[in-house]
């Protein structure tokens, strides 16, 4: 990861680390921490991933034009039938990611440059007293969106409807990408008045009509949001 003369060395060994998940589980909720804060930190994140996939497209290009070069042309005429059979379904695979990556809307290639899951709450703060919705963090935290999903929903069932409840659900939806469900949840929060995710719940719902092609709704909702990159991503879709 170098070429990023805005970054700072400490800061890109930084968000490597992140990126290939070699933080502790302590530093690592440090970082998210700050990334929920910090929205230069959040920027800098976004351009890491951008230019990681970016890289990774080029890499699989070259892998694609290069694949047979790299096969002895000695040994090309004596490759068992089963081997060519592999050797073609890789070179396959390589293609069919690299025109499923090519074929990304800009739109599409927006959502995947800002959208990042909230990184969820400290379990100390937990509003119930039912510590279904603590186990359920925890599952959304290590990445376990549909454990976590699971027990919200029960919460839901069990009448303990709440803003917070929705937002974390409207995150698991998305990461699990049901966009319908997603924007359910995100729906019952922007039309709470009074909820502290409620600017971060619009944020999410641009995320959602962007991912779907509609820029005006999505322009509409990042509008209400005051999300740190909320006013970028608004002037990138009047470009």
């Amino acid at each position: 990861m170098k070429h990023f003369p805005n970054i700072s060395p400490e800061r890109l060994e930084q968000i490597e680390r992140y990126f290939r998940n070699q933080l502790s589980p302590e530093d690592r909720s440090a970082f998210e921490t700050m990334l929920s804060q910090d929205g230069e930190l959040r920027k800098e994140v976004a351009h890491v991933k951008e230019s990681l996939r970016v890289l990774e497209l080029s890499l699989m290009k070259d892998e694609i034009s290069n694949y047979h070069k790299r096969l002895p042309s000695a040994r090309q005429n004596w490759i068992k039938p089963w081997q060519k059979v592999a050797a073609g379904g890789i070179g396959f695979l390589l293609i069919a990611c690299a025109y499923f990556l090519l074929r990304q809307s800009p739109e599409e290639k927006l959502y995947l440059t800002y959208f990042e899951p909230d990184p969820g709450l400290v379990t100390a703060m937990n509003p119930f007293s039912d510590y279904e919705f603590d186990r359920g963090m925890v599952d959304y935290k290590t990445g376990d969106y549909r454990g976590a999903t699971k027990r919200w929903e029960n919460l839901l069932d069990e009448g303990y409807d709440s803003d917070t409840i929705q937002f974390y659900l409207g995150n698991s939806y998305l990461k699990l990408g049901d966009l319908e469900l997603a924007m359910e949840s995100f729906d019952a929060v922007t039309t709470d008045s009074l909820s502290v995710f409620r600017s971060d719940a619009f944020w999410y719902q641009g995320l959602i009509h962007l991912k779907n092609g509609d820029r005006e709704k999505a322009i509409k909702a990042f509008a209400q949001s005051d999300f740190p990159q909320a006013a970028e991503l608004i002037q990138k879709l009047r470009e």
